[in-house]
């Protein structure tokens, strides 16, 4: 991906904290960076926006935490986008829910806290 501004990007369960820095980071990346803070909201944000990618940020506060919560949202988002590239945010903990049951080529799993540099390679390299 060149660092030119194209599509948008959703970043979805994270708290004010953790969207700002995400957006920092790949504001220069995407035309519009999208927080979604209501499942609710998904299926009108996926119709309308067509992302290229989407963040998801597991937590205890979020809207994403227990593996049912994951589970229902990585099947809405497959249901409506399924060639979508998807990133989720989460524990060491939680690595092996996410690389077992959702291990594919759509799905990547990035260890909190993360390094920006390995963050922003891979979403070059998806």
């Amino acid at each position: 991906m060149k660092n030119s501004k194209s599509g948008c990007m959703f970043i979805i369960g994270a708290s004010p904290l953790l969207t700002k820095a995400i957006n920092q980071l790949f504001k220069s990346y995407f035309s519009e960076i999208i927080m979604v803070d209501n499942s609710e909201f998904l299926k009108k944000y996926l119709l309308q926006y067509y992302p290229r990618i989407i963040i998801i940020d597991i937590n205890n506060r979020g809207i994403i935490h227990t593996k049912d919560s994951l589970t229902d949202i990585i099947t809405e988002i497959k249901d409506y986008e399924p060639h979508v590239k998807i990133i989720v945010l989460g524990t060491f903990y939680e690595r092996d829910l996410v690389t077992n049951d959702y291990g594919n080529s759509n799905l990547q799993f990035i260890e909190k806290p993360w390094n920006n540099e390995n963050l922003i390679n891979l979403v070059k390299k998806i």
